[in-house]
């Protein structure tokens, strides 16, 4: 049987599989090369799309404007996208125009049913060409539900390994709540990627040094069920006030600190404040898409390119 990896950039100099648990242990992630064949792999035969976690402990960091901003260009480009909302502000959902009739048609229906419910069977098309998975109102007391469940901690993970429709998209995006839950660990647990948006503040420091701890218990996790750690796309500055000394000098210091965590990348791309970001919120529509001449807008084409691939040769292989 036929298995696509993705290769991967290693700072050890390798090009490796994520297939190699080895060498991805003893590696620090740089990159990704493309989604030239869209497919990842959680296990041998069992080919998913890559889930991209999207996640900060912390609020304010721009991270659903991120989520939303990312998904309306992967749709651009011609991948099949889908957008998972599981933050109960619903920030993602507003910007998507999502619409929903009972609980049932949310992503808390994945939670809050005996016979839990696909993640694909939600999904319901957008007007930016992505399809969405909306947060719904009670998707909170999910929370509830996982602390009562002995395996909640992996029950995202096994849902989308159950949904065999879920293949159909190239990328899914998730945008996490900004609180450490255990809808989060389930999250992480099911995800193959994370990218963590962090304001440019000497606070969110703090917070980050909470996250980065789970994430290694997440990848102890994942390793005792024979899978790799989840790809790290590491830190994205957000909310970026160009050309302040005192903005700057925050970044220097922050970016000083990230150096010595082992797999945390951090991307010379800034997203910078921008009014435009409100504007499109008024509009219920990611800024991409709102607002693509604004350098916000330019700056997320700029990082979604870096990860996508399209600034570099590369290709998945077949192993």
């Amino acid at each position: 049987m036929m298995r696509v990896a993705w290769t991967i950039t290693a700072e050890c100099g390798a090009v490796i599989s994520v297939l190699d648990s080895a060498n991805v242990h003893a590696c620090t992630f740089l990159d990704v090369t493309p989604f030239a064949l869209h497919k990842s792999t959680l296990e041998e035969g069992t080919l998913m799309p890559k889930l991209i976690a999207i996640t900060n402990p912390k609020g304010g960091t721009g991270k659903s404007t991120t989520t939303a901003a990312l998904a309306a260009l992967a749709a651009r480009d011609g991948y099949r996208t889908l957008l998972i909302d599981l933050d109960p502000q619903q920030t993602v959902s507003f910007l998507s125009r999502g619409e929903w009739e009972t609980d049932a048609d949310t992503a808390a229906a994945m939670f809050l049913q005996s016979n839990a419910t696909m993640p694909s069977s939600l999904a319901r098309p957008t007007s930016f060409g992505y399809d969405l998975v909306p947060a719904g109102g009670v998707l909170a007391d999910a929370e509830d539900q996982l602390r009562l469940d002995p395996f909640g901690s992996t029950r995202l993970r096994k849902l989308f390994k159950r949904d065999e429709s879920l293949n159909r998209y190239d990328v899914v995006f998730i945008d996490t709540s900004a609180n450490k839950t255990r809808i989060l660990t389930s999250t992480l647990m099911a995800a193959t990627h994370v990218l963590i948006p962090m304001q440019a503040s000497n606070v969110t420091m703090k917070d980050l040094s909470e996250l980065l701890p789970i994430i290694d218990g997440i990848n102890e996790q994942r390793g005792d069920f024979g899978e790799p750690p989840l790809v790290n796309y590491g830190i994205l500055f957000t909310m970026v006030k160009d050309g302040t000394r005192a903005n700057e000098a925050v970044i220097a210091a922050l970016s000083e600190q990230l150096l010595g965590l082992p797999g945390v990348p951090v991307s010379s791309i800034r997203i910078p404040h921008s009014v435009a970001v409100e504007d499109a919120a008024l509009t219920r529509a990611p800024v991409t898409v709102a607002r693509p001449g604004e350098n916000v807008a330019k700056r997320y084409v700029q990082f979604w390119d870096s990860i996508s691939g399209r600034e570099r040769a590369g290709q998945a292989v077949a192993v």
